[in-house]
């Protein structure tokens, strides 16, 4: 029983890892008592091994999905598709280069990438929403408070994301 629960553990249901892992060491330990017969200590050791590895991955998964909810990194809402930007959005549209060095591409199909230090998301969707941008691809998203809409600055268009000031550097089209 042990084995098996170690073994579901790392395949179907990381949680089990912890009930194997507190059998198999209970099992253990009465056979050291005698209570128990020691023919099954090596498939209670590798059950028990199997469900410490299920219960890592389960407090890994747990820290993970904490921290990328509480960041809001991960939204469910996330999964609505999003369309061509509406005409009051087009003014987002293009490349915008950040001074702390952020990369921020909009499309007007709806479609985003950005860079920014060690992150960096291809083809996901952009969404505008009151004063938030963010850009999401299956689930994931990093999100910007807008501090300044995209305006003219001397003879520059430029916005202020989170404290950073972005220009656009590209003028393909007419806004």
């Amino acid at each position: 029983m042990v084995l098996l629960l170690g073994i579901l553990s790392l395949v179907i249901c990381w949680p089990l890892g912890v009930v194997a892992w507190i059998m198999g060491g209970s099992d253990l330990r009465k056979i050291r008592e005698g209570i128990m017969f020691p023919g099954k200590v090596k498939t209670l050791k590798i059950g028990r091994f199997l469900g410490i590895i299920g219960t890592i991955f389960f407090g890994i998964a747990l820290v993970l999905s904490t921290l990328l909810v509480s960041r809001d990194t991960f939204s469910f809402n996330r999964f609505v598709k999003s369309g061509p930007l509406h005409s009051e959005q087009i003014v987002f549209v293009g490349e915008w280069f950040g001074r702390k060095g952020t990369l921020i591409r909009i499309g007007r199909d709806g479609k985003a990438d950005y860079r920014a230090g060690n992150a960096t998301v291809s083809g996901g969707q952009v969404f505008i929403r009151g004063d938030s941008l963010s850009i999401s691809i299956v689930g994931l998203s990093r999100s910007w408070h807008i501090e300044r809409r995209p305006c003219l600055i001397h003879g520059n268009w430029t916005m202020k994301l989170d404290g950073e000031e972005f220009i656009r550097r590209s003028e393909d089209l007419l806004v």
